[in-house]
């Protein structure tokens, strides 16, 4: 219907300029009832094009394109918004890891490194670094797989009909391999360890306790 739209504006916009010409120039009323018309017919169909134009869907960065379910989007209605396919450097991941609030500060504030291990292959370690902090906590997962159902350790409100909220706010983070490596996949699971050097044992007990304590009262 677009295309449509766009072919009629068009020949709109050419017969309004068309009568334009023809008008006797002493006849200013019509000459400028026309050209306001002609003004109007042209915006239209400015914004036709465009909106025709926004059907083509382009990626803001270079890189190599995967489209998760491409055999389910011939036909398909997709609502502005939708996630329909990713364009990724695979020597640059970006790396996502959820805390639990109760780790937040300790986390956040006294992280010495970090290392993540693939799910593939845990026997090997990678250095990695924080990259970003999402700056408010929420209840919300990034992925699914995150979640009990899905293997994670986070359990699902049941009364959340999108299944993505938790019991519990976390701190989201991104991280970043400190020596690039190439990831050939997306959505892989990870175990990230967050390194908080070498501490007393009465100071990791008083931790413990404050994170019990924290986790308790809700404060």
């Amino acid at each position: 219907m677009l295309e449509a739209r766009t072919v009629l504006l068009d020949l709109r916009a050419g017969e309004l300029e068309r009568r334009l010409e023809k008008l006797d120039l002493s006849n200013k009323v019509d000459a400028k009832v026309v050209a306001e018309e002609l003004r109007l017919a042209r915006a239209d169909l400015v914004l036709a094009r465009d909106r025709a134009e926004a059907l083509t869907v382009r990626a803001q960065a270079s890189g190599t394109l995967i489209i998760p379910s491409a055999k389910d989007l011939d036909g398909k209605f997709v609502r502005r918004g939708e996630t329909l396919a990713y364009v990724t450097r695979f020597d640059q991941p970006t790396l996502r890891a959820v805390i639990p609030e109760s780790d937040a500060d300790l986390v956040r504030n006294h992280t010495a490194f970090v290392d993540v291990r693939f799910v593939e292959d845990p026997s090997v370690s990678h250095p990695a670094k924080i990259i970003r902090e999402v700056p408010s906590l929420t209840a919300t997962l990034p992925n699914a797989a995150l979640s009990r159902v899905g293997g994670g350790e986070f359990s699902l409100d049941p009364t959340d009909p999108s299944q993505k909220r938790v019991l519990a706010n976390l701190m989201h983070l991104e991280l970043a391999l400190a020596n690039p490596s190439k990831i050939d996949r997306i959505g892989g699971r990870i175990y990230v360890r967050f390194f908080h050097g070498n501490v007393p044992l009465y100071e990791r007990t008083y931790r413990w306790i404050r994170q019990v304590f924290l986790r308790v009262y809700r404060v």
